[in-house]
């Protein structure tokens, strides 16, 4: 397994510059420093359309998903548990040029993961995890290329309009021109 943010206790972490990318549309693209023109919006990311932020990497087998997805769980969704007493959370699943594994038994791997820290959480009581397709607490993102599987957990995933810099950006746009008027 190769799973840098964890092992090597880099400090940087993907979703945070993804995150801050997101915001510096929000601040019309300008980072809030002023530009020649009050109508040109162009963010220094206009060559990206889609940022996926990946955590941890592994192999694409059962195993190591299941590995790599307990070590994310314990570093990022464990802190959640002592928080809430019901936990909702999202698998998503994205696979590209792969047929060594099958999506259901990714997902059902990586849900057993999350089911079995409920008991594990800081507090007495045990935390409930519950599927929530609409609106979950945290997603647990997986994206698959032909032996390389990426993952990460982020919360309030839907937000982020699965990570589209130009959705974002349309987003953005169409609440400016709704207060205009």
């Amino acid at each position: 397994i190769c799973i840098n943010e964890i092992h090597n206790n880099f400090s940087w972490d993907p979703l945070e510059a993804v995150k801050h990318i997101l915001n510096e549309l929000k601040d019309n693209g300008n980072g809030g420093e002023s530009r020649v023109s009050e109508t040109e919006s162009t963010p220094r990311s206009r060559f990206i359309t889609r940022m996926i932020p990946i955590q941890a990497t592994c192999f694409v087998s059962l195993e190591d998903i299941g590995k790599t997805a307990r070590l994310l769980s314990d570093k990022f969704i464990l802190p959640l548990i002592s928080e809430k007493e019901r936990v909702s959370f999202e698998v998503t699943f994205k696979r590209r040029n792969c047929s060594k594994v099958r999506r259901e038994e990714v997902i059902s791997a990586v849900a057993k993961v999350v089911g079995e820290l409920g008991s594990q959480g800081k507090n007495e009581k045990s935390t409930e995890f519950t599927v929530d397709l609409t609106n979950p607490d945290f997603t647990i993102m997986i994206e698959i290329w032909k032996t390389v599987c990426g993952m990460s957990v982020v919360r309030n995933c839907k937000s982020f309009r699965r990570f589209n810099l130009f959705k974002n950006k349309e987003q953005t746009h169409n609440k400016e021109q709704n207060e205009k008027s």
